[in-house]
């Protein structure tokens, strides 16, 4: 019996991995906050897109409710990245544009 359930444990993790691997990171909700003419923020959106890694933009530029999610929080920077991993129930961030921990976190 411990068997069975240990085989089919490493058959499933195998196919998050590899759904994880072909999709980027559809296990992920991604959200990024921007703003008009940031640099670092551009870089961030840019590298996102070219690595097929979908997200949602919110810009403290256009919209102020976005400002406003940042502040409570205490963020005083962007690009501000935020994501759910839905297949360990965990979350994390990054501040300002870091591409080896994008590509740590979202390849």
């Amino acid at each position: 019996m411990f068997y069975n359930i240990s085989l089919i444990w490493l058959i499933i993790r195998s196919f998050f991995h590899l759904y994880k691997q072909k999709g980027g990171n559809k296990l992920k909700k991604i959200t990024i906050y921007i703003r008009d003419n940031c640099i670092h923020c551009h870089h961030a959106k840019s590298w996102l897109t070219e690595n097929s890694v979908n997200f949602e933009e919110k810009n403290i530029s256009s919209n102020k409710e976005y400002l406003e999610e940042l502040e409570t929080q205490k963020i005083n920077g962007v690009p501000y990245t935020i994501w759910t991993d839905d297949t360990t129930n965990t979350n994390g961030a990054i501040l300002g544009f870091n591409p080896m921990r994008f590509k740590k976190e979202f390849t």
